[in-house]
């Protein structure tokens, strides 16, 4: 029991870590429809039935940052708006899939050919759903808009946007959130530790259908989702599972499909559920095969799948200080700054409940009489344009931020790169993990980060970085195994390989 309790604990706190700066950005975007929008302009944004609704999602969706639990309240805003429902789900589909992050992340981790052909029968399959979604259940689809509250142009929108945003947090949509969160839970309670290591082989002809499975009750960010595929393709696993993932895996969780059940009848959610299973382990079994990297050695086995199961063995020991010390290191290298918004955003939306109790101040949002001289109306076309700019500028920040130039990742390589070779030549194996797995993507990044500075990546350079990631996988490998003669070996080749690489991305193109 207190290993069940404990791995619950620690499972529960990871996953709304990782989770954190998503959900922010979804109750922050649902609030600008509301407020900025409304339920006749956001209708309009995703009007037409078939495939115009279709792709109006696809758009959208493409453009919001936000993963399968940040959409809920997105949708459920949507759905509040009148939104017809192949479109929302097409929209509710697309933005968890289609993070320009995680698809960039992802050209590093294969075959670009094959992310790409990932990203077409995801489309595929969003289409192939909403559009039979309206065929099978428009005609007895009752939309209702809410109700439109005008808000004055100016600060008093402003201060709307911020009190919607932090005031639905404490609406449904976020005990939907925890569902999706519980989900992730209650897998890990049910999977021993490790016990997902050697099920999605190639060879294992269920691995589509077991990754199915597994995947639809827990949740995973893109960028996780990506760095998980990556490293299947990498150790020769299937292929089909790895599609399996990055649809149920980053697409959907139980939130969602709660969120589903409270805004459609069951019969609907079941469809939506069916329609979605069999189109997508269908293109799953589809392009297995034909997507398997040519010349890759099967490892036999994979520690990819090891966030979703029980994070402690049976025969673990002080159960109390691993969890708090798995937490700490978690919050400080991963979600932060997600945490801190977050957590920032729910003493708001308290402090506005009480401020409702005390003051007027609904009545002052709502009031036209008290505008200031300096507020101007401007037309609708210039929101919207000046909106999809910013959303596609924010977009384009994102990608320069979150890879940085390549003098700067090189810099803060050099010091995870010792880090890594010392602590495995010491045995420090804890540590000499930590390090491998901020090698591991920072390597990443070093080619994305380069590749959308200059606009190209000589085979060179990619070839380099490809031997430099082999060999840390072999070092982590020996780690786990703590092997002391065979980590020596290998961190000396990790050092070599680390610094050709490095001289490569320093130095002019051969």
């Amino acid at each position: 029991m207190d290993n069940l309790f404990w791995g619950a604990t620690l499972r529960f706190v990871q996953v709304a870590i990782f989770a954190a700066p998503w959900i922010a950005t979804g109750f922050v975007i649902a609030a600008v429809f509301r407020v900025f929008l409304g339920p006749e302009r956001t209708r309009r944004l995703f009007a037409g039935n078939g495939w115009r609704g279709i792709l109006n999602g696809w758009l959208w969706g493409m453009l919001l940052p936000v993963c399968s639990l940040g959409v809920i309240p997105i949708v459920r805003e949507l759905h509040r708006s009148g939104v017809k429902g192949g479109a929302l789900i097409a929209f509710a589909l697309t933005a968890p899939l289609f993070n320009p992050l995680s698809l960039l992340y992802g050209l590093t981790l294969s075959d670009p050919v094959a992310i790409i052909t990932f990203a077409g029968c995801s489309l595929l399959i969003v289409t192939c759903v909403g559009l039979l979604w309206d065929r099978i259940f428009s005609a007895n689809e009752e939309v209702t808009a809410a109700p439109e509250t005008r808000i004055p142009y100016g600060i008093k929108r402003i201060v709307a946007v911020a009190k919607t945003a932090t005031q639905m947090i404490y609406s449904p949509a976020m005990l939907f959130i925890l569902i999706g969160i519980a989900g992730s839970v209650v897998i890990s309670l049910l999977m021993p530790h490790g016990s997902m290591s050697t099920m999605l082989e190639r060879e294992n002809g269920l691995a589509p259908l077991l990754v199915a499975g597994v995947s639809v009750p827990i949740y995973s960010t893109p960028l996780l989702a990506m760095s998980q595929i990556g490293s299947m393709f990498q150790h020769g696993n299937s292929i089909g599972a790895a599609f399996s993932l990055l649809i149920f895996g980053a697409g959907v969780n139980l939130g969602l499909f709660a969120c589903f059940l409270r805004m459609y009848t069951a019969k609907q959610l079941f469809g939506f559920l069916g329609l979605l299973l069999g189109i997508g382990i269908g293109l799953a079994y589809l392009v297995s095969e034909p997507l398997f990297p040519k010349g890759v050695e099967v490892a036999g086995h994979t520690h990819a799948f090891d966030v979703y199961t029980n994070p402690f063995m049976p025969t673990s020991t002080d159960l109390p200080r691993q969890t708090r010390l798995e937490i700490s290191k978690h919050w400080g290298n991963h979600e932060f700054g997600g945490t801190v918004i977050l957590a920032g955003m729910i003493l708001l939306g308290a402090l506005f409940f009480l401020l409702d109790k005390w003051t007027k101040l609904n009545a002052w949002l709502t009031d036209f009489s008290s505008q200031s001289n300096l507020d101007r109306e401007l037309p609708t076309s210039v929101v919207a344009t000046c909106s999809i700019a910013g959303l596609l500028a924010m977009s384009v920040v994102g990608c320069y931020v979150y890879y940085p130039a390549q003098t700067q990742t090189l810099a803060e390589m050099r010091i995870f790169n010792a880090e890594a070779v010392v602590s495995a030549k010491s045995g420090n194996w804890e540590g000499a993990l930590k390090w491998i797995a901020f090698q591991e993507d920072l390597a990443r990044r070093l080619e994305i980060g380069t590749f959308i500075r200059s606009g190209t990546l000589s085979e060179f350079r990619r070839t380099k970085a490809r031997i430099f990631r082999e060999d840390l996988e072999r070092l982590k490998h020996g780690v786990e195994d703590q092997n002391r003669r065979e980590c020596d070996e290998i961190a000396m080749q990790v050092d070599k390989s680390f610094r050709r690489l490095s001289t490569a991305f320093k130095d002019a193109e051969p």
